[in-house]
């Protein structure tokens, strides 16, 4: 493709991922955003990720997507976008791993701890965080931002573990002026 650095945003477990990157690959990040993740599991992921984990092996898909989408969504999604929570759960169902497949993933996010590393990241970077996310407590958006020379915080009040998927023009906003800021610096 001819790309040697790019602007990267990784929500989630791929927020865990762009932390690898900025670590293991600064050279190839114009900048960084981070968006509902975390640096290292404590007690409050733990427990969410391994009911997940446990639902995921003695219930199977279905009862995963529906437990899942409780934690994902937020409860305001279930309020004003049910039409919307129901179809992201019809096309997860159809694109669903297998239990151990997704048991794995989760194994992987709790193993997840690169924060002693993290510090070295030079990389610009947004980090986001979402008061209401019943996935990754907003917390750990604090202790991204702190580990983060020089890095911006925004916390939002509502919109859930994926936020963008409601409140796309406010994410866009978010992130847009952060861009625009450094496209002509990096």
């Amino acid at each position: 493709m001819g790309i040697e650095k790019a602007h990267f945003a990784g929500t989630s477990t791929g927020g865990a991922i762009l932390q690898n990157l900025a670590i293991d690959r600064p050279d190839r990040l114009r900048c960084c955003i981070f968006s509902n993740t975390w640096t290292k599991a404590d007690e409050y992921i733990r427990r969410v990720q391994t009911a997940r984990r446990e639902i995921a092996l003695s219930e199977g898909p279905e009862p995963y997507v529906r437990v899942s989408s409780l934690f994902t969504n937020g409860c305001m999604q279930f309020r004003h976008n049910l039409d919307k929570v129901m179809e992201l759960e019809e096309r997860s169902l159809a694109t669903i791993a297998e239990p151990e497949i997704l048991a794995a993933r989760i194994d992987m996010t709790l193993n997840h701890d690169r924060l002693d590393e993290i510090t070295k990241t030079k990389n610009s970077s947004l980090v986001i965080g979402r008061r209401d996310d019943a996935t990754v407590p907003f917390y750990f958006s604090e202790d991204l931002h702190e580990a983060i020379e020089g890095s911006e915080l925004i916390i939002v009040e509502e919109g859930g573990h994926y936020s963008f998927r409601r409140h796309a023009d406010e994410w866009a906003a978010h992130i847009r002026p952060f861009l625009e800021k450094w496209e002509d610096k990096i």
